[in-house]
């Protein structure tokens, strides 16, 4: 996969004013950087069994995510090769990481197809510790939920087998909210259908425990049900844990 033609848009230098002037020489500086960042020399994400190749600029790359900061410019073999072996990822959610890289957000846009591949992308930028790649993914998958409630406890369940099998225990992460949010949104406030609520519920041991510990929260607080869920979509669509 070739990297994508870099297209930065023209600077206007007109304003005579100092705070103008500095205004100007501040973007011309990011845009600079920005230069910088996507037209630096490539190397090469070999990826899965099938050793799949992508070519990214380095710098861009270094710049989002330690992990591979560390990698290509620390004492490791890549730094000297150029390439990284990520063997166990999916070439499909790699191109949409690299889509993300220079498109922003809205490569990202969601099919039901791809939306278990939007978790791999997730788990996978967890482990590259890139929270700004989490929140686009969970962005994503919100507006995916809003727009198709039909197909919601169908996917729910499919995505809850996968994100615990990644994860065996994860309190208050952003994914797993958004799990328990629908969950009971779909099943309770929408439809008000209980057996479809607990088919899920005990769909995972640890998702009932985590649905059960904020139930428990909630009690104690003295909360209303609909209140605290309005409060725990907030914190998803504002990239908080609770």
């Amino acid at each position: 996969m070739e990297p994508m033609e870099p297209t930065v848009p023209a600077m206007s230098t007109e304003g005579s004013s100092p705070m103008s002037a500095a205004s100007t020489e501040k973007s011309k500086n990011r845009q600079t950087d920005v230069i910088r960042l996507i037209t630096s020399k490539t190397v090469n994400l070999i990826v899965g069994p099938r050793r799949k190749s992508y070519s990214v600029q380095k710098d861009l790359l270094c710049f989002l995510s330690e992990f591979f900061n560390k990698a290509f410019n620390g004492a490791f073999q890549e730094a000297q090769q150029d390439e990284i072996y990520l063997k166990d990822e999916n070439p499909t959610a790699i191109e949409l990481f690299i889509g993300w890289l220079y498109r922003g957000a809205g490569a990202l846009t969601t099919t039901d197809k791809c939306l278990a591949t939007l978790l791999e992308l997730y788990l996978t930028a967890d482990k590259w510790c890139m929270p700004a790649l989490q929140n686009a993914v969970i962005d994503s998958t919100l507006a995916w939920f809003e727009s198709h409630p039909d197909k919601g406890l169908k996917a729910l369940v499919l995505l809850i087998k996968d994100y615990y099998s990644f994860f065996e225990e994860k309190s208050g992460d952003r994914y797993g909210n958004l799990m328990i949010y629908y969950t009971v949104e779909l099943c309770l406030n929408r439809s008000g259908d209980i057996d479809d609520f607990l088919r899920i519920i005990r769909s995972n041991r640890a998702f009932a425990e985590e649905v059960a510990t904020l139930q428990m929260l909630i009690m104690d607080a003295g909360r209303q049900n609909l209140e605290a869920m309005d409060d725990l979509k907030q914190c998803i669509m504002s990239h908080e844990n609770i």
